[in-house]
């Protein structure tokens, strides 16, 4: 997970520098998002599953799964407040709106 973060932060890092986004297309739009959800979603997979591990809450193998769906479910919430962000629409009933829905996926998913 470590690693597809890092790759996938030298990709949005490029995407950043590289492409202006005044005249970029729809395909570098959707790679700069695609690179901020795995480069989100592998990093905060990774520090969740450490951060169990550590205090000692969870399995090494069996708490791998909850700690995917917290991760995922928490880099999809910012990757889609970005994206609003970006086409002018994220307001904060839109944000808490999002983030409640963030919090029923995740107490639909507990255990």
């Amino acid at each position: 997970m470590l690693a597809a973060a890092a790759v996938a932060a030298v990709a949005f890092a490029i995407i950043i520098q590289e492409f202006d986004p005044y005249n970029s297309s729809k395909l570098v739009f959707g790679l700069f998002f695609l690179s901020f959800f795995v480069m989100i979603s592998g990093l905060t997979i990774a520090s969740l599953y450490f951060y169990q591990l550590k205090r000692g809450l969870l399995d090494i193998v069996e708490g791998f799964n909850l700690v995917l769906q917290q991760g995922l479910i928490i880099s999809i919430t910012l990757t889609i407040g970005f994206i609003l962000q970006t086409i002018h629409v994220l307001a904060w009933w839109n944000g808490l709106l999002i983030l409640a829905i963030a919090v029923i996926l995740s107490m639909y998913f507990k255990k």
